[in-house]
């Protein structure tokens, strides 16, 4: 066995590149370089580069026990600050503008892979479901729905490239657009009077108890997500076997378990630790497992699948369409419609800097629908799975 095979040393280089790059990413140099390619591209992408140089191992005992076992407390984590009854004040427009959003990604998919499903390859029904779990939420789902499908490692590859050419292209459409949404919502008969009533009923994340150690807060939070992310994996080995029937394996039952569990925290006072750095742990782990499905692409595999580039493309302007064609019809200004298809598509990171530029008062709207995208990506993305699957000949 070479040296980088052993686990302990391939899990110490792993690790490694991330602190290296979350390091770098908070100098002024590195906020320069990772601005039109995030952390995230590169945590899954120099692994790339590394295993298609055989400087990393493609396989190895390390990723499969990281996916069993680091992915649920990871669910967990980032969705236990789930902020729904913020939510709820944000009033009947920002949920209409999301759940149109989801419907035309969902739209896009099946068309996408109705269109191309001879072009792709074998089990292609797998990638659609997990590109519109990350299109919906974001690559926590993504990587969730990739585990409960059990999707091969080379189908992978190219969904990360789609993922980040064209949602970062219509990231650039949507803030392009931002100088022209009056005369759009003027066009459009849009009502805009609840932008105004959204800046003042959003609440704001309640704090730790100021009376207890944050260290203390932090140890409970570690210790209740791995509890939780061990007991659903344990209980989701036991629905496989009991349910036979429903096709689902036992690392499916374990995403959709932890993805209730973390759902159920947001709603008690666990909720609080959000304010600790919840999410936070949440999506540095999230990192760590990106640099391990890296790992185990070649490069290769990328330039295999042009049709892949193209089944993204027809799924973002089949939502894009559906999205402008609701949005007419409901009166929806165009700040909720571009906030509400950058959090599908973008996720918690990028979805403030969008509702940013079109209000700035407004940026924590992005980050609430964002949220609501993650919470409801992986069941999407399971069920459009389901039917993309049901499509194949």
């Amino acid at each position: 066995m070479r040296m980088m095979e052993h686990p302990a040393v391939l899990g110490a280089t792993l690790v490694g590149l991330v602190a290296l790059l979350t390091v770098f990413s908070k100098t002024s140099a590195g906020r320069a370089f990772f601005k039109f390619l995030p952390v995230p591209f590169y945590c899954y992408f120099l692994p790339i580069l590394a295993s298609t140089a055989g400087l990393l191992p493609p396989h190895s005992t390390l990723y499969k026990w990281m996916s069993q076992h680091i992915l649920p407390p990871c669910l967990v984590l980032l969705l236990l600050g789930s902020p729904w009854g913020e939510l709820a004040r944000l009033g009947r427009q920002a949920l209409l503008a999301m759940g149109a959003g989801t419907i035309g990604m969902v739209a896009g998919a099946v068309a996408g892979f109705a269109v191309l499903s001879s072009r792709l390859p074998p089990d292609s029904w797998m990638a659609a479901g997990a590109l519109l779990g990350s299109w919906t939420g974001g690559s926590a789902n993504m990587m969730a729905v990739k585990e409960a499908l059990s999707m091969p490692e080379s189908l992978l590859a190219p969904l990360i490239i789609v993922d980040t050419v064209i949602a970062y292209g219509w990231m650039a459409i949507l803030i392009a657009m931002a100088g022209y949404q009056d005369a759009i919502d003027r066009t459009a008969g849009a009502d805009r009077r609840t932008l105004d009533q959204a800046v003042s009923s959003a609440g704001v994340h309640s704090g730790p108890d100021a009376s207890a150690p944050v260290l203390k807060i932090r140890l409970a939070m570690v210790l209740t997500a791995v509890v939780s992310g061990e007991l659903t994996l344990w209980l989701g080995r036991i629905l496989a076997k009991a349910a036979p029937g429903l096709n689902l394996s036992a690392m499916a039952w374990t995403v959709i378990l932890a993805t209730t569990a973390g759902l159920i925290f947001s709603v008690t006072p666990v909720r609080r630790w959000e304010s600790a750095g919840a999410s936070g742990l949440g999506t540095t782990i999230l990192l760590l497992l990106l640099t391990s499905y890296g790992a185990q692409t070649n490069l290769r595999a990328i330039l295999q699948s042009p049709a892949f580039m193209a089944f993204g493309v027809i799924m973002v302007l089949t939502h894009g369409t559906i999205l402008y064609l609701l949005g007419r019809l409901w009166r929806l200004p165009m700040f909720y419609l571009a906030t509400a298809s950058q959090a599908c598509i973008g996720g918690p990171v990028s979805t403030p800097i969008v509702a940013g530029v079109y209000q700035p008062s407004l940026t924590h709207v992005g980050v609430i629908l964002a949220l609501l995208g993650g919470a409801i990506g992986t069941y999407v993305g399971l069920a459009g799975a389901a039917v993309c699957r049901w499509m194949v000949p």
